[in-house]
Formats: structure tokens, sequence, C-alpha cells
């Protein structure tokens, strides 16, 4: 075990130390052409181990006034925009609302079509109390190319390749069915607002306190993908220079999974 030890620290330094003196190997034109794209080519290294990443993020004001911080954030999948048909055990994610307001969603599953819906409950982590609900509609888009302008297709099903989306907050509306009489609930999309007090300044010393409003929901992250993803990296042998492409793929494939064993 000893030598074992000793053996991975002597491989980390060695990995380390031509990472740091062989910079120089992006001056290269290859290995320029290798590295540089835009951002709808680059590699998603945290999808490698989870494909599905969705988030919210909310107003830090927000999250002071209803106490979020370490609140549990549970996330529920539907089928319908109604809410009422849930999709399982496969969408269902249980996180936990970060310092900075941020609440996580990995689903398992795959949305059927074009659209998914999920909602989000916010519950006290020692009472489990519901704090708040979200709905939202997650709508997915599609890889395009180079120019942005036509998509990208697979080149063996010949489909397009789904590629990240757009989430979109929905806001439960009740009205009476103009028939029955009854009354039901429908979901558009729009943004719940916070009020604020902000200060308006005038000239030098001139200043007013007005009321403001501004979205609860201040940032949306999306990283979805439908198929999983194998990388396959090879070096010409009489080019050993371009080792050091793939020891910069290692160490950044490890920073973001080096923690998955302790977080899941």
């Amino acid at each position: 075990m000893k030598y074992a030890v000793l053996l991975c620290n002597a491989i980390e330094v060695r990995i380390k130390s031509l990472t740091i003196t062989k910079r120089n190997f992006f001056t290269d034109p290859t290995i320029s052409t290798l590295t540089s794209g835009t951002p709808s080519q680059t590699v998603d290294l945290a999808g490698l181990s989870f494909p599905r990443r969705l988030g919210v993020r909310f107003d830090p004001d927000y999250v002071s006034k209803k106490h979020l911080v370490g609140a549990s954030a549970k996330f529920r999948a539907y089928k319908d925009k109604n809410f009422t048909e849930p999709l399982g055990k496969k969408f269902d994610h249980d996180d936990t609302v970060s310092r900075i307001g941020w609440a996580k969603y990995y689903p398992e599953g795959i949305f059927d079509g074009n659209k998914g819906y999920f909602k989000l409950e916010l519950y006290d982590r020692q009472s489990q109390m519901l704090i708040d609900t979200f709905y939202f509609e997650f709508a997915k888009q599609y890889q395009l190319d180079v120019t942005g302008r036509k998509y990208l297709e697979d080149p063996i099903l010949g489909e397009r390749i789904v590629k990240d989306g757009i989430i979109y907050e929905l806001e439960p509306v009740q009205y009476k069915d103009k028939k029955t009489g009854e009354v039901k609930t429908k979901f558009v999309k729009n943004s719940r607002m916070l009020s604020r007090k902000d200060i308006k300044v005038e000239g030098n010393s001139d200043w007013q306190i007005y009321d403001s409003k501004s979205p609860v929901i201040i940032n949306t992250s999306v990283h979805y993908a439908e198929k999983q993803k194998a990388v396959f990296l090879v070096t010409p042998p009489h080019l050993i220079f371009m080792n050091s492409l793939l020891i910069n793929l290692y160490e950044l494939f490890e920073t973001k999974v080096v923690h998955n064993e302790i977080t899941m």
C-alpha cells in the first residue's frame, strides 16, 4: 500500500509538471484547431456522469426573506401542462438550496416530445412545512452547426441532436368554465415578482425611496442531453507533445467528477 501511494503521488507530480511546462503546445496549428470552437461545440465534461442538469437561482432578497439556505427542494415532473399526471420516480429529485440561492434538478428520465413540465416545492428542513411552490415548463433545444444557422443531425439516425433548452416559469391562474361554471386552473408563462424598496438619486443631493419589482428567479441553468457520451482520444505516436492535450482533458474531467462518490 505504501509503495502504491508513492507511485500515485509520483504520477500526479509528473502530470502537473508536464501540464505546466508544455503550455506552448497551444501554439501548434493542429492543437489550436482542436481546442478552438464555438460554445455549442464545447464538451460538457460533467455531462459524462450527469447528462441532464437543470437549475434555478433565487433572488438573494427572496432567499433571505424566506430563509431558504439549506431548505429542502423537491422536484417532481409531469406529463401534461396542467400538472395532473406524474412521470414517476425517474423524474423525482431532492436537493438543497445553496447559500447563493441555487436549487438543482437532476432527472434520470428523459422528457417525451419537445417539452416537459416540472414542479419545485420548497420545504423547511426541520419542520418539513411547505415554504413555496413553483411551476416550470422546459423546452428542448437542438445543437447547431458552427454558423448557428443549421441544425446538426445524427450521422447514423438522421435525427436532430437534443442539446440544452430553456426553462419558463409558469403561474397558476384560476378561471371559470363558461359551459359548466366550474372553477379550473390553467398555467400561463409569467415570472413571479418580488417587491422591494429602492433609492433613486437625482443630482448631487436629492434622493427618494420608491417601490420597484424584480424577478424572484434571477437565473436558470440547463445542461440537457438524451444520449450517453463516450470519449475516445488517440494521439499520433510520432507527436509526443500532443499527449499534453490528453493530460489537460484528464485533469479537467477529474476536477468535475472527483467528488461524485461523496455527493451521490
